[in-house]
């Protein structure tokens, strides 16, 4: 996909993002939108509380728990791959969502959602996003400290009605999906936002679960932990010192995941002189 076509996609997400409007205001909090906590150290960060109505949070939450019941979730060991080393085992169960007619979860797949956290960073997003509903048992461990930079293939033909790229409506190869690399319509994008959505959670703040915010890939202790209270949303820009993790959780912990991409192009000319692997 080339720089052209890429521009063209962003100025049309634009356009339809005033049609997903309505969509969103019925979903979210219009305050909690207006009034987000912006943080720099150990790198910049958003924390929006009550980011949903509660009567929409308890839709995602239902949703959450039907896939659950229905043994959708798989090990998230192979989708870390990418982001971890071999020989660390990642803990947690995942759902890759999909776009579904009338399904709660639509919010996460229209432009209007795109583009409020793409004006947040000033990051000229592509449509293209990935997103999944995570689990972690009890007695989960930390996760290996990683800062989220990876590479993702999408296939254009895999396009919602919106203009939206994403995994194909239905399921294949189980949870994972990677287009062929010989497809006309196969092309690579660069993480660039990061969202987690904490949902059906402990109200305890002594039972472990959060998100950890780290200096570098080399820390032990983190600088800052989010704790992963129902209905608060953590959400930042991806680069070379977005170290964050998983912290250990002696209570079942239950989130939202998504990925907003750019052009890798963009990005290693944004980070030049700065380590992306």
């Amino acid at each position: 996909m080339n720089t052209l076509h890429r521009l063209r996609i962003t100025l049309q997400k634009k356009t339809r993002a005033l049609d997903d409007d309505t969509l969103m205001l019925r979903a979210c909090n219009a305050d909690s939108l207006q009034r987000q906590s912006v943080f720099v150290k150990p790198f910049r960060h958003i924390v929006i509380e009550n980011i949903f109505t509660q009567e929409y949070c308890d839709s995602l939450c239902a949703e959450f728990n039907k896939k659950f019941d229905e043994g959708k979730f798989t090990p998230l060991k192979d989708s870390a791959r990418e982001i971890v080393p071999n020989d660390v085992p990642p803990d947690g169960l995942f759902y890759m969502i999909r776009h579904n007619v009338g399904a709660p979860t639509n919010l996460l797949f229209t432009n209007a959602w795109n583009c409020y956290f793409a004006k947040l960073f000033n990051v000229p997003t592509g449509t293209e996003t990935l997103t999944a509903f995570h689990f972690h048992p009890t007695g989960d461990h930390s996760s290996v400290v990683h800062h989220d930079s990876a590479l993702r293939a999408f296939d254009a033909k895999n396009i919602l009605p919106n203009g939206v790229i994403t995994v194909p409506g239905t399921e294949i190869n189980g949870n994972n999906y990677y287009p062929e690399r010989d497809s006309p319509t196969y092309f690579l994008s660069r993480r660039a936002i990061a969202l987690i959505i904490y949902l059906n959670n402990d109200s305890a703040s002594d039972v472990g679960g959060g998100t950890g915010l780290y200096e570098s890939r080399n820390a032990t202790v983190p600088v800052k932990i989010i704790e992963p209270t129902n209905n608060r949303l953590l959400t930042f820009d991806i680069h070379h010192s977005s170290y964050h993790s998983f912290l250990s959780n002696k209570t079942p912990r239950s989130s939202i995941v998504q990925w907003f991409y750019v052009d890798n192009d963009w990005f290693q000319k944004k980070y030049a002189n700065q380590i992306t692997s």
